[in-house]
């Protein structure tokens, strides 16, 4: 294949040297043409002298060309030879050494830092589709929480699409629990805030598909920490008011939320920290105006949602645990916790 490139390669070059010298030919004898044009009307042997040189300079071009062509036909025929003559002592199935490939090296904790948001993002995505990054990636996500601290830093990463990346990162490394107690960490501080710009990155969480990462990660990671941060982070995303928090409600509960959530309250594992922040998902995810929020609510007591709220409404040694479950055992039956 190689040999039959290099081939068509010299034919093409000597045909574009033809072309070159028959297009000096043609301007050669353009003007030829006009010095015989300018002899008739003047018959001046200075004309004639001028017509004399001009034939000799185009016999030299022409002649040039020629020889031009030849050498670049010849040239390329060698190279071709010697391309075939080391293919045939080349071992069958031997293919020439790939040139090595350098990595770049991984950003530091320093450069994500300061790095602008985009770059972030860009670095997470990468470190999602690469096997064998969950260092790096558990380490960028956690620059993450740092960074978006604040509701301007939380509005900017959103704005570079940082979102969507953390989605990717938690997809791409779903047993790995210090990158998914990061990453729902990030998620529960981008949404959190009572600044007017809440709403919209809640939404963005939502459209991201962070609700379905998050209910995969309360699925796979029985883990205290890791259960407690992404019970905040849906309870974050699930807040608010209006038609898009009761879509986003009704979004949680069709990603399997509701059986979750009330996981995390019946296990004896689970933290006092997770219990409240289950406690608050589970209010948000059953509250709403819309036609669907009584299944939801229906379908948290089917899974024993009420009774779990009730016993730790009255025999949680927490105090904030005590209190949301009284809130969420109100929320689903319509009266008081005593």
């Amino acid at each position: 294949a190689g040999a039959t490139l290099a081939s068509e390669r010299g034919l093409v070059l000597a045909q574009l040297a033809s072309v070159q010298a028959l297009l000096a030919s043609a301007r050669m004898a353009a003007g030829v043409a006009e010095a015989a044009k300018a002899a008739a009307v003047l018959d001046t042997q200075a004309v004639r002298s001028e017509l004399e040189r001009t034939h000799a300079e185009l016999a030299k071009v022409l002649a040039a060309s020629a020889a031009l062509a030849a050498a670049s036909v010849a040239t390329h025929a060698a190279e071709v030879a010697e391309m075939a003559e080391s293919a045939l002592k080349r071992p069958r199935g031997a293919e020439p050494a790939p040139e090595p490939v350098v990595a770049a090296a991984a950003p530091t904790e320093v450069e994500l830092l300061a790095m602008p948001w985009q770059n972030v993002a860009v670095v997470l995505c990468a470190n999602a589709a690469r096997a064998g990054a969950e260092v790096l990636a558990e380490l960028t996500v956690r620059v993450v929480v740092t960074r978006a601290a604040g509701q301007e830093d939380a509005d900017a990463a959103v704005a570079a699409g940082i979102l969507p990346a953390l989605a990717a990162v938690m997809h791409a490394h779903k047993a790995n629990a210090s990158v998914q107690y990061q990453a729902c960490s990030a998620l529960r501080k981008i949404t959190a805030g009572s600044d007017a710009q809440r709403y919209a990155r809640r939404q963005a969480a939502s459209d991201a598909g962070a609700l379905l990462r998050i209910v995969a990660v309360m699925h796979s990671q029985p883990n205290a920490a890791v259960q407690a941060e992404a019970c905040g982070a849906l309870c974050n995303i699930t807040a608010g008011i209006g038609a898009e928090r009761d879509m986003r409600a009704q979004a949680a509960a069709e990603a399997g939320a509701l059986n979750r959530v009330v996981a995390v309250l019946a296990a004896p594992w689970a933290s006092a920290a997770g219990q409240e922040q289950a406690c608050g998902a589970l209010i948000n995810i059953c509250a709403g105006a819309d036609a669907l929020g009584p299944a939801r609510k229906q379908a948290a007591m089917e899974a024993g949602a009420l009774s779990l709220c009730e016993a730790l409404c009255k025999n949680s040694t927490n105090e904030n645990v005590r209190k949301q479950a009284g809130f969420a055992y109100r929320n689903l039956s319509g009266k008081a916790c005593v």
